[in-house]
């Protein structure tokens, strides 16, 4: 029936047809993509990844119980008006998804050179200062610069900034570098002399300290810093520049009408 209705039509009619339709067919299309778009972006479900972390991230049974991160994290995707699924995996696995999936927000992680056009950064959390730290014993490593760090055994978190920074730093990975999955092992191996030395922040070492339940810390801090950066927000790559620069108008509210100190310095 539609093969006759259409030979019924010279050529030259048929050609302005067959253009007619193509054009109606594209312009369905292209209305069907704006409507699609135009969906409120508080609809786009975010995902956000995590690492246990305190007293940044503190997790209890796989879930986020805690922490000045997870609160302000919390507090900003709730006024954003975001859906979220909050994820605490390890940190290796975290960065991963954060470096290849869209619509994912990664805290808490260092802003450096190697990770800066990785991905899309929405703001600062806090200031850090990284050093070595050894163990207390009578023959206890003391050391006062990098070459004297690199002649001893490092553990590390896998794909951390403490991690990345050490290998720019010279340091070469299973011969005076261990990584492990997490920042509990890594002060573990340390404690039972599995490693020579960790590299951390002082606020994470404080927390450290305190999980292990002992009444005086066996850890001290090695007498010099080594750099000091700052913990951040971030977004996948994948992540539309809309909701970033959304989220990041958002996290300037909270520093300006003060939540943002108080969930920091309770």
């Amino acid at each position: 029936m539609l093969l006759n209705w259409y030979s019924d039509y010279n050529n030259s009619d048929r050609w302005y047809l067959w253009c007619h339709l193509s054009r109606l067919t594209c312009l369905f299309f292209f209305l069907k993509l704006s409507a699609i778009s135009a969906q409120p972006l508080d609809t786009v479900k975010l995902n956000a990844v995590t690492e246990n972390l305190p007293p940044y991230q503190i997790v209890k049974d796989n879930q986020l119980i805690g922490g000045s991160s997870y609160f302000l994290v919390k507090e900003l995707l709730q006024r954003a008006g975001y859906q979220v699924n909050f994820q605490v995996l390890p940190w290796a696995r975290a960065y991963y998804i954060a470096e290849h999936q869209a619509n994912v927000v990664i805290f808490s992680m260092t802003r450096s050179s190697a990770r800066e056009h990785k991905f899309k950064w929405i703001g600062q959390l806090r200031e850090l200062t990284y050093s070595f730290y050894g163990v207390k014993k009578d023959d206890s490593i003391i050391i006062n610069s990098i070459d004297d760090a690199r002649l001893l055994t490092v553990v590390a978190v896998r794909n951390s900034f403490e991690a990345q920074s050490l290998i720019q730093k010279g340091f070469i990975v299973d011969q005076n570098l261990i990584l492990v999955k997490n920042y509990q092992l890594a002060w573990q191996m340390l404690h039972k002399g599995r490693a020579d030395l960790t590299y951390a922040n002082a606020l994470v070492a404080e927390q450290i300290n305190k999980s292990f339940r002992i009444q005086h810390t066996p850890f001290f801090k090695q007498p010099f810093e080594v750099e000091n950066n700052a913990l951040y927000i971030a977004a996948s790559l994948k992540t539309s520049d809309t909701i970033v620069e959304k989220l990041s108008l958002v996290l300037n509210d909270i520093k300006n009408d003060g939540t943002f100190y108080q969930i920091n310095n309770p």
